[in-house]
This record gives C-alpha cells, structure tokens and sequence, in this order.
C-alpha cells in the first residue's frame, strides 16, 4: 500500500508542476521523461539521475530486506489483543478490520486525485485562449468554441480516467479475499462462513 501511496504522490506533483512551475518537473521522477527530450536536445542528464535513483533506491530495498523476516513486512507487528473485538464477530466486520488500512487510505486519496484534476480543469481551456496566432487565425469566437469543445473532451476523459482509478481498490480487496480462500486462511478464523457469505462480506467493504 505504502507503494501505491508513493506512486499517488509523485503523480499529483508531476501534475502541479504543469500548472504552476515547468522548471519544477526536475524534482519529479516522472517529469524525467519529458526532460530527455528526444529528438530535440537528447539531454542526457535525466538517465543520469535515473540510475541514480535506481542505485540508491535499490540500495535501500537491500538493506532493508536484509534486516526483515522471510515472510515479514518491512514494520513489525503490533502485539494484537488477547480477545477480539464484539465488532469482529461476522465476516463484515472482519473484512473491515484487515482492509481498514486500504480504506483509509483510498478514500483520502481519491478525494486529492480530484481536487488535482480540479485545479487544472479551469485552465485547460485557456490553452488555445491565450495562443494569439490562433486568434488572429481563426477569430475569438472560433477559439472559444474550440476551447469549449476541449474542456468537454478533457471531462469525458477525466470520468473515464475517475472510474478506473475508482476500480482498483476494489479490485484489491475481491482478489486478496480470493488468495486468503485459496490458502484456507479465512478457516482458521471462520470456519462456518461460506465462500459465497466472504464474497458478500468483502463487496460492501471494497465498495468503500
């Protein structure tokens, strides 16, 4: 998770770095591949950093893995209660428990992405607006047409966009049930529950 999280991140910075400063796209890992500019310049400064990065980050994936448990999460676990919860009675509640991490996490994060796409939506048709040679070209009623017909393309993409990000941890949640069933994991917990009752438990909570 904490991956996706980082992945979350660097994508919102790579977007505010459009809108407010290109020269902060340096300080973006995906801003990189833009700055190679190829073609044109064949700058050649961002595969230096690239392996750079990869030395570095693979370094620490090293030591790390080197300090942690075969089968262990790189942070320790907590020492759990020696008596469960009476919210932890049913499978639903159960499936919340284990996923509250993934829950949290997306429905804070789904809100941002928005808010991202946001800022940039008023802006995007004001691309063509502040181009004068499209102006003198075409005339300012045609450029406002034309921007208009560019911010309704930009939305339709945009809730294509929404949705499928809106899928994923849903997805997450259906397929981490699914390999829990396959290693008889949810049997050690609930032996009585059903795999059509854990499917039931686990849709509410992915719908999250």
């Amino acid at each position: 998770m904490s991956s996706y999280l980082l992945l979350g991140v660097l994508f919102i910075a790579r977007m505010g770095t459009d809108v407010k400063n290109t020269d902060y796209t340096w300080y973006t890992i995906f801003g990189w591949i833009e700055k190679l500019s190829i073609y044109v310049d064949n700058n050649w400064a961002p595969i230096i950093l690239m392996l750079g990065a990869t030395v570095v980050t693979g370094g620490i994936a090293f030591l790390v893995n080197g300090t942690r448990d075969v089968g262990a999460g790189v942070f320790p676990q907590r020492s759990g209660r020696k008596r469960a919860s009476v919210f932890l009675a049913g499978p639903l509640s159960l499936v919340t428990r284990l996923e509250r991490t993934s829950i949290i996490v997306w429905l804070i994060s789904m809100p941002i992405l928005g808010a991202s796409y946001g800022s940039i939506f008023g802006t995007v048709g004001d691309l063509m607006k502040t181009n004068p040679a499209l102006t003198k070209l075409m005339g300012a009623a045609a450029v406002n047409q034309a921007a208009r017909a560019v911010i309704l393309s930009f939305a339709g993409k945009l809730s294509i966009i929404v949705a499928l990000v809106a899928t994923i941890p849903a997805l997450i949640t259906l397929l981490k049930i699914n390999g829990d069933e396959k290693k008889a994991t949810w049997n050690r917990f609930t032996p009585a529950v059903s795999p059509a009752s854990k499917f039931s438990a686990a849709t509410p909570s992915s719908a999250c």
